[in-house]
């Protein structure tokens, strides 16, 4: 069998034009970049980016976030319809691989939006580690609110991510970057506050009638004390106030604290899961 001989390299500035067409010709194309589009997480240069080239055209793209606690997410995958995907892949990933235990990465993890990717990562080494599960709530009775409970400011950032690190393991935890433009564009957000001191945390997007819980972290110090539930159960009223009648969130399918949270305000499974994959390196 004829092999196709691809050439790898590191994305620059001057790719720019090439790796946004073909992002929009990619008939296979995984993208989790969580708040930013494909553009401007490129363009802010958050993770490393390698390109596949088959003579001057390019053939794939592979986008890894820097490393947080070892760990990296693949955030941006796209493969041209010409070169046989998994030989593309193969070698992009074998120069991305290298690159990524020299920055300090040990392990790698993938949400698996598309449902093609699965069979290619097994192929790459990567294992199946979790599922990630869709629970949507059904409208019941809240309970009352006996907390402080305000919104959630620029300024309490630094504290959102020490509750972050504290509540969630990598590679679940939210960089800097990803934790301000989440604060910046959920429409709402609120902290919870515990003898003056915030003790936890919510973020939400909405969108018309719909809202997606992205974000809800108790410290370890306080949980288990009715903190989590009282934010939540105020975000709901707030948004049944709003006329918001579809609200979902994600949750480990190991995480079975929060399911029995979300359980007791009424959210049930929705049946849309997505696996995530993970390789350790080295």
């Amino acid at each position: 069998m004829l092999r196709l001989r691809l050439r790898a390299t590191v994305y620059e500035r001057a790719h720019r034009r090439a790796l946004l067409d073909l992002l929009a010709r990619s008939p296979w194309m995984q993208l989790h970049l969580d708040w930013f589009s494909p553009s401007e997480w490129i363009d802010a240069g958050y993770g490393r980016i390698f390109l596949a080239w088959q003579g001057g055209e390019l053939a794939a793209a592979i986008g890894l976030s820097p490393p947080l606690g070892g760990w990296s997410w693949l955030r941006l995958l796209c493969l041209d319809a010409r070169p046989l995907p998994g030989q593309a892949l193969r070698e992009l990933w074998a120069a991305a691989e290298s690159d990524c235990l020299q920055a300090g990465s040990q392990r790698i993890a993938v949400l698996c939006i598309e449902d093609w990717l699965p069979g290619y990562l097994a192929g790459l080494g990567f294992v199946k580690a979790e599922d990630i599960i869709s629970l949507r709530q059904l409208p019941q009775a809240l309970p009352a609110v006996d907390i402080s409970i305000r919104p959630a400011e620029r300024e309490h950032l630094p504290q959102l991510r020490r509750i972050d690190r504290l509540a969630f393991p990598p590679p679940w935890q939210l960089a800097r970057h990803e934790m301000w433009r989440a604060l910046r564009l959920c429409s709402e957000s609120s902290i919870a506050l515990v003898g003056g001191r915030i003790a936890a945390f919510q973020l939400c997007s909405r969108e018309g009638a719909a809202a997606h819980l992205a974000r809800l972290a108790v410290e370890p110090a306080a949980q288990r004390q009715g903190i989590g539930s009282a934010l939540l159960a105020q975000l709901l009223s707030r948004l049944r106030a709003r006329q918001v009648h579809t609200i979902t969130v994600n949750t480990q399918a190991s995480n079975i604290s929060s399911q029995r949270l979300y359980q007791r305000l009424g959210f049930a499974r929705a049946g849309y899961d997505l696996e995530m994959w993970r390789k350790t390196l080295g």
